[in-house]
């Protein structure tokens, strides 16, 4: 089992439908973006995900935050905008095929 805590992120953007705090599953239905800003600086915003799925997303002085104490790999995101699920899967036709000529 793989625990990884990203924490620190200024932003973090995420995807629902119905103003959810995540989505959950594979749900075809998405309509929202939702952002968490946070608002101290003393304040991390966090996401916690096992085996690949994301188990938490929120600040570190949530209650539902305290549940998870031990990580395998910790991913330092200060400053930045995070957009969990994310998989840039675009292309261009330009390089369809082989460079050869």
């Amino acid at each position: 089992m793989s625990k990884v805590l990203i924490y620190g992120a200024s932003q973090i953007v995420q995807v629902v439908s119905n103003g959810e705090k995540y989505l959950r599953g594979t749900d075809p239905k998405i309509k929202n973006l939702k952002i968490l800003t946070k608002h101290q600086p003393e304040q991390n915003l966090c996401i916690v995900s096992e085996n690949g799925i994301i188990k938490f997303i929120g600040l570190d002085t949530d209650p539902e935050f305290s549940k998870f104490t031990s990580f395998d790999q910790k991913i330092d995101a200060q400053n930045c905008s995070v957009i969990p699920g994310l998989v840039d899967c675009h292309t261009h036709p330009v390089w369809e095929g082989d460079r050869i000529n």
